[in-house]
């Protein structure tokens, strides 16, 4: 519950943040908030992303290029930020392509990470 508080509060001080996910390497759901009842769950979405985001961690390590610390996409409506919190962890924010600032989202999310590791581990 102490991870949904503290995923729900970042979220609510980004804006044009939609969901925020944690989610474990494994594809396992760990917790997550969404700006609005109606909102876009980042669940599926990132199960799937789980996959892209180890090939990307394996091409680093395996090319020297070093280990992979976040990861950003955009699309038609949103862009999806990814951060690497811990080895076994990541975050993921939804971010609408109306009114979100993705330089400023991605900020929130490299202030917060210590406080969300300290609750990870």
């Amino acid at each position: 519950m102490i991870v949904r508080a503290f995923l729900q509060k970042l979220l609510l001080s980004i804006d044009g943040g939609q969901s925020l996910i944690v989610m474990g390497m494994d594809g396992l759901l760990l917790d997550e908030a969404i700006k609005t009842p109606s909102g876009e769950s980042l669940h599926q979405a990132s199960v799937e992303y789980c996959q892209v985001l180890k090939e990307t961690m394996k091409v680093g390590v395996e090319n020297g290029i070093g280990q992979l610390k976040d990861s950003l996409s955009h699309f038609e409506n949103s862009s999806l930020i990814v951060k690497i919190v811990t080895p076994e962890y990541f975050v993921a924010l939804l971010l609408s392509s109306e009114d979100g600032q993705v330089g400023k989202a991605r900020y929130q999310l490299e202030k917060n990470l210590p406080l969300l590791r300290k609750h990870l581990v």
